[in-house]
């Protein structure tokens, strides 16, 4: 991972704990109701809630020298918005090897404490078979993007095009899969979670594995990104793949006109 940050600008000195030689890395995205014309610093409220008493601990940024917590006040300023509505960010916990579940809570900028009012969000993200997972989402925003029948069309890699007919039922994903190229159609059987992530299976013929997806879908379920390998791991790609609509002439799939 590479540092971002500068020493020079925090009030405590960087240190590493050699107790926790891990970090656990969580990628956001988030929107301001309006756009901003300068650089803005923000909190997002994101702590993680050590113990039943609970104590918690808020993100840290990164620095050449160490780990240093974020300023800011009140809260913990982990959201940096330059001259646009929207950005994307890493908060960053060290961890012990150890260490297998983690709870993490988003609390209003007022306090970073139970006792300072009820939490906005709550999840949990979990070590389970070398995967990392998140489960127990609240308040849950429901099964995102599974409970529906939608065509996809994309790239795999550089220049592979792809087209995908995808049905979502409760946590199942299936459907079928042809390569512009090839033309033989796959079957396609996955899993996803409330958090629009998912892994689905490439299949040919339907009981062989040939290839896994892992990704997200958009907010809206009108996009699906990630990676691309083949079962073993190997042959790693990006894909991106987003909805498509017939003509009314019967004619070529089109972009779905929300992604315009």
């Amino acid at each position: 991972m590479v540092s971002r940050s500068r020493d020079d600008i925090h009030v405590r000195n960087p240190e590493f704990y050699p107790d926790r030689p891990y970090v656990l890395a969580l990628q956001f995205r988030a929107k301001l109701a309006s756009g901003v014309s300068t650089v803005m610093a923000a909190t997002s409220g994101l702590v993680r809630v050590k113990n039943v008493d609970g104590d918690v601990e808020a993100p840290m940024e990164l620095t050449p020298s160490g780990f240093v917590p974020f300023s800011g006040s009140p809260g913990v300023f982990d959201l940096r918005f330059d001259r646009s509505d929207t950005t994307e960010y890493w908060d960053l916990f060290p961890v012990s090897p150890d260490q297998k579940e983690f709870l993490f809570q988003v609390f209003g900028a007022s306090g970073l404490r139970p006792s300072a009012g009820s939490p906005k969000l709550s999840f949990r993200v979990v070590l389970r078979n070398n995967e990392i997972v998140i489960i127990g989402a609240t308040p849950d925003p429901g099964i995102a993007c599974l409970n529906l029948k939608r065509d996809f069309a994309g790239t795999v890699g550089t220049n592979t095009r792809v087209k995908l007919q995808l049905t979502g039922i409760n946590t199942t994903l299936s459907g079928t899969e042809q390569y512009e190229r090839i033309g033989t159609t796959l079957w396609l059987k996955g899993t996803g979670d409330s958090l629009g992530n998912f892994v689905i299976e490439e299949r040919y013929p339907e009981d062989q594995v040939t290839g896994i997806f892992k990704g997200k879908f958009s907010d809206v379920c009108q996009a699906m990104t990630g990676y691309f390998s083949k079962p073993d791991g190997s042959r790693l790609q990006p894909f991106e793949f987003r909805a498509v609509r017939k003509t009314n002439s019967g004619g070529a799939d089109q972009s779905d006109p929300e992604q315009q």
